[in-house]
C-alpha cells in the first residue's frame, strides 16, 4: 500500500494584483519608495473597486481594520453590495476575506465563519475559475476546517488546477532603482557550486542592500530588503554550524533595519516577519528564561501575519509559529493555543504549503519538526525521506535555503536515530 505521504506527493507530481500599495490597501501604508512593483505575487487581498460610492466607505473602514477593528461593519456593508450586485465578484471575494478574518479573531469559536469563507471562495470560483485571490482565500481557511485529506477530497480538482502558485521576491521589488537592481542581481547568484557555499556575489549584495538602507533611512522598502537579506545570510551561517560566530552579526543587522522599517509603519508585514525571525534566531540557543522574555513579541507578530496574509513566504507564519512551539515547548504551545492556533492547524497549513509551493523544502522541515515534537516519529521520518529525496537545487531562488533545510533536517534524523 502506498503511504498517505507518498500518495499526497504523487497527487501533485503526476502532473490580481495589488493595484495600489497605499494606506487603504494590503499593508495599510504608503510606501516611501515609488518604485515598488504594482503586481506583487504575494498579494492575498481583493482589490477595492469604485463602481459604487459605498466602496469608498469600505476603503476607509479597511484602512483601519487592524487588530480586528471594523470587521462587522465591513461585513454588513459588503452584504449590501452583494445584494445589489449579484453578478459581481468583488463582494463575493470580500465576504470570503472578511469571514476568514473574523473566524481567526473568534479563535476556536470561528468554525462557522471559516466554512462561510470556504463557501464564498467556491462561489467566486464559479464566477471566475482563474481568480487567484479566490484560491488564496480557500487556502487561508482550509487548515481550520480539515486536514490534507479533506482539502484534497473537497477541493482536489481546484488545487491541482491552480497549483503551484507563482512565487517571487518576498519584499516588493524596487524596480527602477539602480542600486537595488545591482544588489538584487548579485543576490540572485548567492548559492555557490558547493553544497556548503555562499558566493562572494551574495556577500557583496548584503553590503549593497545595507548601503541602500543607510542612504534611504525613511524608505520602508530599502530597510525591509536589508532586514530580509541579512536574515537569510544569518540563517545560512546557522545551517553550517557558525550560528554565533558568523550568523549573529547578520541577525543583529536584520533587526536594526527591520525595526527602522516598522517605525515607519508598524503594519508593514514583511518588516515584522523578517525581524521576528531574526529575533528568534538570536535566542534559539539561549536559556528558557531568555526565550520567555521574547515569546510574546514573536507570537504577536506571528499571529498578526497569520491573520493578515497566511500565505506570505510560503505559509511562513505557520512555519514560524511551529518553530516557536518546538523550541519553546509546552509553555509556547499553550500560549499559541490560547491565541486560537492549534498544532493541528499548523500541520494542515504546512501540508498545503507543500502542495501549492512544492519547491519550498522548509515547509516539509516544519512538518518533520512538528511531528517529532508531538512524538510521531514515523510520520516525521516519512517527511524527512521526502526532503532527502527532493532536488534541493530545483528552484534557483530557494537554492541556498533548501540546502540549509537539508542540513537542519539531518539534525532531526539524528534525534530519531537516537530514539530507535
Amino acid at each position: 500500500m502506498v503511504s498517505g505521504l507518498s500518495a499526497l506527493t504523487g497527487f501533485f507530481y503526476g502532473q490580481n494584483s495589488i493595484n495600489k500599495i497605499v494606506i487603504c490597501c494590503v499593508f495599510g501604508v504608503f510606501l516611501s519608495s515609488v518604485n515598488s512593483e504594482a503586481n506583487w505575487v504575494w498579494n492575498a487581498t481583493p482589490d477595492i473597486p469604485a463602481y459604487d460610492n459605498r466602496w469608498q466607505r469600505f476603503e476607509s473602514l479597511w484602512a483601519a481594520h487592524w487588530e480586528g477593528e471594523n470587521i462587522d461593519a465591513m461585513l454588513d456593508l459588503i452584504a449590501q453590495l452583494e445584494t445589489d450586485y449579484p453578478d459581481k465578484i468583488d463582494p463575493v471575494l470580500w465576504m470570503g476575506k472578511l469571514s476568514a478574518l473574523k473566524g481567526k479573531y473568534l479563535k476556536k469559536e470561528g468554525a462557522h465563519y471559516f466554512k462561510q469563507a470556504e463557501s464564498y471562495a467556491q462561489k467566486a470560483y464559479q464566477i471566475d475559475p482563474e481568480n487567484i485571490i479566490a484560491f488564496k482565500i480557500l487556502l487561508d481557511v482550509l487548515p481550520y476546517i480539515g486536514d490534507k485529506d479533506y482539502a484534497l477530497s473537497a477541493h482536489g480538482d481546484w488545487i491541482k488546477r491552480a497549483a503551484p502558485l507563482q512565487t517571487g521576491y518576498v519584499v516588493p521589488p524596487m524596480t527602477g532603482n539602480k542600486d537595488w537592481e545591482e544588489a538584487i542581481s548579485l543576490w540572485n547568484d548567492r548559492a555557490g557550486e558547493k553544497f556548503d557555499e555562499i558566493t562572494q556575489k551574495g556577500l557583496d549584495a548584503i553590503t549593497k542592500f545595507n548601503d541602500l538602507a543607510e542612504k534611504n533611512p525613511r524608505d520602508i522598502l530599502a530597510n525591509s530588503w536589508a532586514c530580509r537579506v541579512n536574515y537569510d545570510t544569518g540563517q545560512y551561517y546557522t545551517s553550517v554550524g557558525k550560528h554565533e560566530k558568523k550568523g549573529f552579526a547578520y541577525y543583529h543587522d536584520s533587526l536594526k533595519y527591520g525595526n527602522r522599517a516598522i517605525a515607519l509603519n508598524q503594519y508593514f508585514l514583511p518588516a515584522r516577519y523578517w525581524s521576528t525571525l531574526s529575533q528568534a534566531r538570536l535566542i534559539q540557543e539561549k536559556s528558557i528564561l531568555t526565550k520567555a522574555r521574547y515569546v510574546n513579541y514573536m507570537m504577536a507578530n506571528g499571529l498578526f501575519g497569520l491573520r493578515e496574509d497566511s500565505l506570505y513566504n510560503y505559509y511562513g507564519h505557520a512555519l514560524a509559529l511551529a518553530t516557536i512551539i518546538t523550541n519553546g515547548g509546552w509553555a509556547a504551545e499553550k500560549g499559541i493555543s490560547l491565541a486560537g492556533v492549534e498544532i493541528e492547524s499548523l500541520i494542515n497549513q504546512l501540508w498545503l504549503a507543500h502542495l501549492v509551493y512544492p519547491t519550498k523544502l522548509y515547509a516539509l522541515y516544519g512538518l518533520a519538526d512538528l511531528y517529532f515534537y508531538v512524538g510521531e516519529e514515523n510520520k516525521s521520518q516519512e517527511v524527512l525521506d521526502m526532503i532527502f529525496s527532493s532536488d534541493m537545487d530545483q528552484d534557483q531562488s530557494l537554492k541556498l535555503e533548501n540546502r540549509g533545510v537539508i542540513r537542519f533536517s539531518r539534525k532531526i534524523q539524528e534525534k530519531i536515530n537516537l530514539k530507535k
